[in-house]
């Protein structure tokens, strides 16, 4: 089983320093519950394929008719190719912005019951044009900073017109991510094949959170 650190493992470096990058990913065949330590957030965008998630909700499977927010933290993720090849559009942002975008649109007195650090939301018409012009972007000698950040806020904006209650249970769910236990994580994983080691890799996390929580 692999073991990646994301975005470095992939070479990207545009803009990251800044807290936005944007970079199409693709690979040759299958892959098996690859275990991935994401470094920043990202919305993910399946162009050919499927990806299967495993996080501490349960498992998500992501194809072309939708995508996914996944926040700072590990999963294990199995990609499926098809016609041979697995493809996807990677577009990262900071926390930094995750806060300005919670900061504008976030209801004050709002409270979540189910939090979560990844959020698989439908397409639609809007946020399929909206892929399109990202891969486009993508594709692009130098990276446009400017543009990115427009892009950024159109997704969170179309999302909180359409999908508010999945958007917002992506922006409170860091806050709200030392209080999720072992249990939730192996309750919605233990029937599903997963290794003992796989689900330790999934609940490391939260149980040295909790441990440090009561030593304080």
């Amino acid at each position: 089983m692999q073991y990646y650190t994301i975005p470095n493992d992939l070479g990207i470096n545009a803009h990251l320093d800044k807290g936005l990058g944007l970079i199409q990913y693709s690979s040759k065949g299958d892959s098996i519950r690859h275990r991935v330590l994401f470094d920043s957030n990202l919305f993910s965008f399946v162009l050919r394929g499927e990806k299967l998630i495993h996080g501490e909700s349960k498992p998500l499977l992501i194809d072309p008719n939708s995508f996914v927010a996944i926040k700072c933290g590990k999963c294990l993720m199995t990609e499926k190719a098809a016609r041979g090849e697995y493809q996807s559009l990677l577009f990262f942002f900071s926390d930094t912005y995750l806060q300005k975008m919670a900061e504008r649109y976030y209801p004050k007195g709002y409270l979540v019951q189910n939090p979560n650090n990844i959020v698989r939301f439908k397409h639609s018409n809007f946020s399929r044009h909206l892929r399109e012009s990202l891969s486009l972007l993508s594709r692009q000698n130098s990276t446009n900073l400017p543009m990115l950040e427009l892009k950024l806020e159109e997704i969170f904006l179309h999302l909180f017109q359409t999908q508010p209650q999945l958007l917002i249970s992506l922006m409170k769910g860091k806050q709200n991510e030392a209080e999720l236990k072992f249990k939730q994580v192996v309750e919605n994983n233990l029937l599903l094949g997963l290794k003992l080691e796989e689900l330790a890799f999934l609940t490391l996390t939260n149980i040295d959170k909790k441990q440090k929580a009561h030593q304080t």
